[in-house]
């Protein structure tokens, strides 16, 4: 029988013998390239060279070599991988079409390595201070079960045909990334993409599409950011770019008017350098949030838009010395509040399309707005005065603005060439009352609108495009066109929905486009005397990652009311509930949370039905979409 002192020093034996045991890790060298075509060509191969590899053991693949793998060593365990020890060849590790595995990078300072991939690999260990360069063919698909961190090296990220390549967090490079996506690729991140140190370039192409679900942040200091999207491409960031550098976002190409190139940003756009945002012809840029350069000390900030861009919320641009806007002759910029960049030495708008600023334009001293239409000076033509003047007919750009145009006087101020300046509120210089000889040419007022819209809305169903629509009031309204598009330039017609005229009630109205015509729609309201205002865009492009829905309860009676539980909501669309029968017909349709968080409890109220049974609640969020059955007794 052991004693005290005994049994205490041998549980530590016991406790060390474990301990080596389970951190024990043979060492593999491969020093000139190897395929393994199957598990006994792995087995003998090993058994031959002293033993076969455990699962956690390591492989140097050393002098550049490459190791080609066409079947599932992942059968074999998980195994970490250094690149070339004694030079900077770059070793690799290539999966075939029947390739699968499980791998990891060890931390240390060697040099680079390359993952390929045509069959499916897991990656379980991402982390390490190589130069870490992934290239996805074919069908092949990564999986990476953490991030990908590269604490002192470069990222590379090549994919095209229909490679796959998942990242389950973080997507981290100390010393610049670089990401290049053609054909039908596709690259997750779910989490954020922070590149430090060193500029980092997107490249997209094809139908190439791009997801990063948090934050976009890039802290280099030498280059500049560069995304770039062109054909088909697509890139959806969920939260906030922050860039301390110089930075160009394009999408689109110049000579291509057939791209439709689409980035959506979820958050806000933050830079402490120049930033430079081109949107050509075809091509669509959605910004959810602000867009604030704070510094621009390089060559001033440029907005170039010949497609169509929505900046959802504020634009402020300040320190820069010069800020060029432009809207192309087919272009549209939409920016939801105040455009403010007041504290800029020379702004120059050139508006040969449509500038719509739903908040107050506030411009610094020596403004320079070129309105595009023919050479003759049409700063002091009055347009208020002439009743019969028509800004739709008219020669040049629009610049609609619903709030103030505030400006500090230069003599330098000027607009040249025509077109048309709408203001709804006052002009001139630092407040709304000031008058100035550059306001002689502006308008006094948006006209006023025949329909309020409360919300417009679009829902993917098994029997089409769901479009649903409500208005509050209606003054001489005639009917809405709804028209289709698949690139927000070039829109069609494909039916019409009459209006009541004149109401002072909710009215709410419908309608089904069977064909599913576009990805993107929008209502053209006419009143009778032949005037017509846009409503839209609604857009089946892409969902809100991470959003869900609960409804409850899913047994109910006539007038019952459901709580519905919202979760990852997009806030800048209200909740809406569809109440269907069994045959897809609509019973009826409701704003459930007008005013929506992030987090949300709404209540919907069942709605009369005279026949018992299974009935579908669809619940909307911008283009997020959930589907409950009810049972109605």
């Amino acid at each position: 029988m052991l004693n005290g002192y005994q049994s205490k020093l041998h549980f530590i034996l016991l406790f060390l013998f474990i301990s080596i045991t389970i951190n024990a890790q043979d060492t593999f060298v491969i020093d000139s390239d190897m395929q393994f075509n199957s598990s006994n060509d792995w087995d003998v191969y090993w058994t031959n060279n002293g033993n076969i590899p455990q699962s956690g053991d390591i492989f140097f693949l050393d002098k550049g070599a490459e190791l080609s793998i066409d079947f599932d060593l992942s059968q074999k365990g998980n195994f970490l991988f250094y690149g070339s020890k004694f030079n900077s060849k770059t070793a690799s590790i290539n999966f075939l079409e029947d390739g699968k595995g499980s791998i990891g990078f060890r931390t240390d300072s060697y040099n680079q390595i390359e993952v390929k991939v045509k069959g499916d690999v897991t990656i379980y260990d991402g982390v390490t201070n190589q130069d870490l360069t992934f290239t996805v063919e074919g069908d092949g698909q990564i999986y990476s079960t953490g991030q990908i961190y590269s604490s002192n090296q470069f990222v590379t990220i090549y994919q095209k045909d229909n490679g796959v390549f998942e990242i389950n967090g973080d997507l981290i490079s100390t010393s610049g990334l670089n990401i290049t996506m053609e054909d039908n690729s596709k690259l997750e991140v779910l989490g954020n993409l922070d590149n430090r140190n060193s500029a980092s370039t997107i490249k997209q192409s094809g139908l190439s599409e791009l997801t990063i679900t948090g934050t976009y942040s890039s802290t280099g200091y030498s280059g500049g950011d560069l995304i770039e999207l062109k054909g088909s491409s697509y890139i959806f960031i969920g939260s906030d770019i922050t860039v301390n550098n110089n930075m160009e976002i394009k999408v689109g190409e110049e000579n291509d008017t057939n791209a439709n190139a689409e980035a959506y940003f979820e958050g806000n756009i933050i830079t402490t350098e120049s930033c430079t945002i081109r949107s050509y012809e075809g091509s669509s840029i959605d910004l959810k949030g602000n867009y604030t350069t704070v510094k621009g000390f390089s060559n001033g900030d440029v907005i170039d838009i010949q497609g169509y861009m929505s900046l959802g919320k504020k634009v402020q641009i300040t320190g820069t010395s010069t800020a060029i806007i432009k809207v192309g002759d087919n272009g549209r910029l939409d920016v939801g509040e105040t455009f403010k960049a007041y504290e800029s030495w020379h702004i120059k708008l050139v508006i040969c399309g449509v500038l719509y600023i739903k908040g107050d334009l506030e411009l610094g001293p020596g403004i320079e707005i070129d309105m595009c239409g023919s050479d003759v000076d049409c700063k002091y033509v009055d347009h208020v005065s002439d009743p019969d003047f028509d800004h739709n007919n008219l020669d040049g750009g629009k610049i609609l603005v619903e709030g103030n145009l505030l400006f500090e006087c230069s003599y330098s101020d000027k607009i040249y060439n025509c077109g048309y300046i709408g203001v709804m509120g006052g002009c001139g210089c630092g407040n709304a009352d000031a008058p100035n000889d550059v306001c002689n040419g502006v308008d006094d007022g948006v006209p006023d609108l025949p329909v309020e819209l409360i919300y417009f809305k679009g829902q993917n169903t098994d029997t089409g495009h769901l479009l649903l629509w409500s208005t509050a009031s209606e003054l001489n309204a005639s009917h809405f066109d709804v028209e289709a598009s698949n690139n927000r330039r070039d829109w069609q017609k494909i039916g019409r929905v009459e209006a009541a005229g004149n109401s002072n009630t909710q009215l709410k109205y419908e309608f089904l486009d069977e064909g599913k015509s576009g990805t993107y729609y929008r209502l053209a309201q006419y009143d009778f005397d032949g005037k017509v205002e846009y409503f839209g865009i609604v857009s089946f492009v892409a969902d809100q990652f991470g959003f869900s829905c609960h409804v409850y309860p899913t047994v109910s009676t006539n007038g019952d009311e459901l709580k519905v539980v919202i979760q990852e909501a997009n806030t800048e669309y209200p909740v809406v509930g569809v109440f269907y029968d069994q045959q897809g017909r609509v019973i009826s349709h409701e704003i459930i949370i007008e005013n929506t968080e992030l987090n949300n409890i709404g209540v919907y109220k069942v709605p009369e039905v005279s026949t018992s049974g299974v009935y579908l609640l669809r619940v909307s969020n911008g283009i997020n979409t959930h589907t409950e059955k009810i049972v109605v007794n």
